[in-house]
């Protein structure tokens, strides 16, 4: 899998030895908060790390470790995952970070590099981002990236809402973002 370059991180592709850096952020139950799966102990963080790593040989991406460039820790992750939401195959932009670096556009950074290789790289017409609706700060950064609600839907058994961006809108709006 490739790695992407931001402005201040590097997006790599995760390795089982990144198990203790995920946990410290699957373990806060404030990070946690939106997450279908609540927090999660090192076992479960193991078993998800490697279910991460065989999907992403599978599909040719998934999620990224996000590096801070200055001083190479961990920071959290984004990725493009394939998801089916209501029997339609879609491509995911995901994004968690550890919550010492909330509010620092970190979260955004990575978004707009997952959307770039999304139509870019991997010729995406759609992209889109699940989201609770109670998780003000990742529909803002849907919105900072450029994606609009276009629905509310129920996946895995929990309300979301479907944030989408299509390769056209994004070519028509480029130059704004």
């Amino acid at each position: 899998m490739t790695t992407l370059e931001t402005e201040r991180m590097t997006l790599r592709p995760f390795t089982i030895d990144d198990v203790d850096d995920v946990l410290r952020l699957f373990s806060d139950p404030v990070a946690m908060q939106f997450s279908l799966t609540g927090v999660r102990d090192r076992v479960a963080t193991a078993a998800w790390l490697e279910l991460v790593i065989d999907r992403t040989q599978r599909d040719g991406h998934g999620f990224w470790a996000a590096i801070l460039k200055e001083t190479g820790a961990y920071v959290g992750h984004a990725g493009l995952l394939r998801q089916q939401v209501e029997g339609r195959d879609e491509v995911e932009i995901a994004y968690w970070f550890l919550r010492s670096h909330w509010n620092r556009g970190l979260a955004t950074e990575a978004a707009r590099a997952c959307r770039n290789y999304g139509f870019g790289k991997l010729n995406r017409e759609r992209l889109i981002s699940l989201i609770v609706p109670g998780n003000v700060a990742s529909r803002r950064v849907a919105d900072k990236v450029g994606m609009n609600l276009e629905r509310e839907a129920v996946w895995k058994n929990t309300l979301v809402c479907v944030y989408a961006m299509n390769r056209e809108i994004r070519a028509r709006t480029r130059s704004a973002r």
